[in-house]
């Protein structure tokens, strides 16, 4: 029995190679005139060794798995080299670039894989590489620069998106959009559900703050009676500064960090 196992694992792994394209459960099992229980604990026991890596049933042995990201992450950057007004590429297309025939949900296993790594940020059905910056046309700063305008006429309280959209004179989603790709290249940010401040706005809070309790812890109710607005807003203005390590939370307290 031990013989056939080991018979059986050697197939495994000589079927996979060392190509990034590797081999569907199901190729493995018509190949080798097996059923996927059959070959279920040979599998498991040549992933537990290291020896080949499962994508949602598509395994890929180390090597492979070597060159596949190479060539994704070439792929990926060309695309942004490419368009760079596009912040997240399809990632079947940067597969498909790539030349690597994954799908569905091997194809979803791959990028978070990657994304794991810290070298890609999957958005949907859409990736980017982890250093990408969105670059804007000259017409979408412009966009942009409007909403901004209009959100920095409440130094605190939220302006809506519905609210922006009539003040510049444009749709609804069209300004979302905007507000998007405004997050993306870092000058505007989503703190909570339709909760958008722009980058200067944040750091005058984060000033504010610093002027009237410098290193004193504070509480919320403090900081609700610095700004004169509500919990609503602040709340999620607050766990912004804690998740950006502006400030560390002890209890109801924080200080700044």
């Amino acid at each position: 029995m031990n013989n056939e196992v080991d018979l059986l694992s050697e197939s495994i792994i000589a079927l996979v190679g060392g190509e990034p394209g590797g081999k569907s459960t199901d190729v493995l099992c018509r190949k080798l005139k097996k059923t996927p229980q059959e070959l279920g604990d040979v599998l498991d026991r040549l992933q537990e060794e290291g020896k080949i890596r499962s994508f949602a049933g598509h395994w890929i042995s180390p090597p492979g798995i070597a060159i596949a990201k190479e060539k994704f992450l070439v792929a990926l950057q060309e695309f942004h080299d490419r368009a760079p007004t596009i912040a997240y590429p399809p990632k079947a297309d940067v597969a498909l670039i790539a030349g690597l025939e994954l799908t569905g949900k091997p194809l979803d296993r791959w990028v978070q894989y990657l994304a794991d790594q810290g070298l890609v940020v999957p958005q949907g059905a859409g990736v980017k590489l982890a250093t990408f910056q969105l670059t804007l046309t000259p017409r979408q700063v412009d966009f942009l620069d409007r909403l901004i305008a209009e959100l920095e006429k409440q130094p605190v309280n939220v302006v809506y998106v519905s609210d922006l959209a009539k003040a510049v004179g444009s749709p609804v989603q069209a300004a979302d959009e905007m507000l998007r790709l405004g997050q993306e290249s870092g000058l505007i940010h989503n703190v909570a559900e339709g909760i958008w401040y722009s980058k200067r706005q944040l750091e005058n809070m984060r000033n504010c703050v610093q002027e009237a309790f410098g290193n004193r812890p504070f509480t919320l109710a403090d900081a609700k009676k610095l700004f004169a607005t509500s919990r609503k807003f602040l709340i999620p203005v607050l766990e912004y500064f804690d998740s950006q390590g502006w400030t560390t939370r002890q209890g109801d307290y924080r200080s700044l960090a």
